[in-house]
């Protein structure tokens, strides 16, 4: 997110142009090793090893524990966009607006993308939100 800003700024203001020169020295095509570690650090914790996101929000679904629902679908969803923009060598913009983003610019997205969002939110605090954990989870898998 920070090396997303500082090459996306637009410089107001900058007399001796240090803030130029970084923007210039980190305009560099994305690192492979940076893909990679991300994919792979973060795949992990969708699913798979323990205690992954997957298992911990069915844990929760179990227990009926809307906190953590909550909170572990944020982190799933954290992990999820940070192999996405790896996925597309994108610097992350950032929390906000990431769904939109992804949409508009990422050139390789999960099949029903939108749609598996979409019913993720519908159905978070209603109904068994863990098929559609494991519907983004193969999907993602598959454009690696």
């Amino acid at each position: 997110c920070m090396w997303h800003n500082l090459i996306t700024s637009r410089i107001i203001c900058d007399k001796q142009g240090k803030l130029a020169a970084l923007q210039e020295r980190y305009r560099i095509p994305y690192p492979e090793t940076l893909k990679q570690n991300i994919i792979s650090n973060n795949m992990k914790l969708l699913s798979g090893m323990l205690p992954s996101f997957d298992t911990q929000i069915k844990k929760a679904e179990n227990r009926a524990d809307l906190v953590s629902i909550n909170h572990r679908v944020a982190e799933f969803l954290a992990s999820y966009f940070d192999v996405l923009f790896a996925v597309n060598e994108m610097t992350h913009p950032g929390e906000k607006r990431m769904q939109s983003i992804c949409s508009r610019e990422c050139r390789i997205l999960p099949k029903n993308f939108d749609k598996n969002l979409d019913r993720l939110f519908c159905g978070m605090f209603r109904e068994n939100i863990s098929p559609v954990i494991r519907d983004m989870v193969e999907e993602i898998r598959k454009i690696i």
